[in-house]
């Protein structure tokens, strides 16, 4: 198990890291779920993404591989945030061929 940090939501729309946060074998398996992602890319920042599904998550990195990386991990500290605070976790949105496709494309990772 790992324990890290986590904001708590004091309802002033402020993140204050008080308290600590088990990950457990549970968490990390929600994680492992498809949830589909929002990638692109900024000349001047680099890659995004952000997952729809788990509202607020998104990550920047300066190579896709580097967003993704922190996006997986933030996703996991995301749903183990949420259960702590006794929030459910939603399914991941279906995502049509297409899109999937089109995601892993030439395109968007050369």
């Amino acid at each position: 198990m790992r324990t890290y940090p986590i904001g708590v939501d004091d309802d002033d729309r402020t993140t204050n890291v008080g308290e600590l946060l088990d990950i457990t074998p549970e968490m990390e398996e929600i994680a492992t779920r498809p949830y589909p992602m929002i990638v692109w890319h900024d000349n001047e920042n680099g890659w995004a993404g952000v997952i729809p599904d788990l509202p607020g998550l998104s990550a920047a990195g300066e190579t896709p591989e580097e967003m993704i990386a922190i996006i997986e991990e933030a996703k996991l500290l995301w749903i183990a945030a949420a259960l702590a605070h006794g929030r459910a976790i939603p399914d991941p949105s279906p995502v049509p061929a297409t899109i999937t496709e089109m995601a892993v494309s030439q395109e968007l990772f050369p």
